[in-house]
């Protein structure tokens, strides 16, 4: 559950936060993944691929043409670097509470928290100690439909290759500033009724999946 709730965490810091345009030179087809940024002054080219953050492996494809986008690049950044120990050790922090989560409500929240998180395979005695932010990273990892030994995150394949070929690498943001934003946006009250959406979330997800499969 720990590290099940590890990748839920990491991947709800991305799915919150990305967001990127470019214009692309070639406007015929829209329909894209990848987007060269040119022209204008640039000595050379820089790429943005668009990415889904937690894929299960029967979905999970990266085309070709983004592994030459990777192959020609100097830098790999990502949106988190995930090889910068301080922004791991920032995440694992942020996992945990400075109040129990069961201190915090009424004993009959407590009650209809621990009926909801076994729908999440848990009970509120297995997750007590763990912040808001964490908890909502359940979110994240019940919308996939298959076990966790099944999934791939799109950045670290994309990272796995950028290392192995030496790339730069780099992260645009920071996990404090990021869950500070996560934070301020569910409190516990506004977390717990998102844990009670699973299934909106999961109807969501597999249209979302669905989408980024057309996309070329």
């Amino acid at each position: 559950m720990k590290n099940l709730m590890k990748l839920g965490f990491a991947a709800l810091l991305s799915i919150h936060f990305t967001t990127a345009t470019a214009q692309n030179k070639n406007t015929e087809n829209e329909n894209s993944l990848l987007w060269e940024i040119s022209g204008n002054g640039l000595s050379k080219p820089s790429y943005i691929a668009g990415t889904f953050h937690i894929l299960c492996n029967k979905d999970f494809e990266i085309k070709p043409k983004t592994w030459n986008a990777l192959n020609q690049a100097e830098n790999f950044v990502m949106e988190i670097n995930y090889t910068d120990q301080n922004e791991m050790a920032a995440m694992q922090k942020m996992m945990a509470a400075d109040k129990k989560i069961s201190e915090q409500l009424t004993p009959e929240e407590a009650k209809e928290l621990d009926k909801i998180l076994a729908d999440y395979g848990t009970n509120l005695k297995n997750v007590d100690n763990q912040s808001p932010q964490a908890l909502y990273s359940l979110v994240a990892t019940k919308a996939i439909p298959c076990p966790p030994n099944e999934v791939k995150m799109y950045e670290i394949e994309l990272l796995k290759a950028a290392l192995k070929n030496k790339k730069n690498i780099s992260g645009l943001e920071k996990v404090d500033d990021q869950v500070n934003a996560i934070g301020q946006s569910y409190d516990l009250k506004e977390v717990i009724s998102q844990l009670k959406l699973s299934n909106e979330y999961t109807i969501a997800s597999q249209k979302m999946t669905e989408a980024f499969k057309m996309k070329i």
